[in-house]
């Protein structure tokens, strides 16, 4: 058994039921938060951009378009997938200053602002 895997459980047997409770709340947001960290690993490029909705739900940001009809309005779009590399949405680069959406590179940050 690797050694941090032990710790980690010595770790959780130490918890009282409502400190794993609150544990478990909390897990899918690692596991997203992990799965962000690996994709961008990953990647060939290891800077993510990411957007966080005034709802709390965390994208990354895919794509930039600047095709014809974005360059005749002057606005790139920005093409959102979820942390599980679905599509989720595309928004004007305008949006982002509507205050709708919060834009960092760090996940963990994004998450602490909640």
């Amino acid at each position: 058994m690797n050694i941090d895997l032990e710790r980690l459980l010595d770790l959780l047997d130490k918890l009282n039921s409502k400190q794993l409770r609150y544990l478990q709340k909390e897990i899918p947001k690692l596991i997203d938060s992990a799965k962000v960290r690996e994709k961008s690993y990953e990647s060939s490029c290891k800077w993510v951009l990411l957007a966080k909705r005034n709802d709390g739900q965390v994208f990354k940001v895919n794509e930039i378009c600047m095709c014809s009809e974005c360059q005749k309005r002057k606005m790139p779009e920005l093409f959102l997938e979820d942390l599980n590399g679905n599509y989720a949405d595309c928004i004007k680069v305008g949006d982002l200053f509507t205050g709708e959406y919060q834009l960092n590179n760090d996940l963990d940050e994004l998450q602490q602002n909640e």
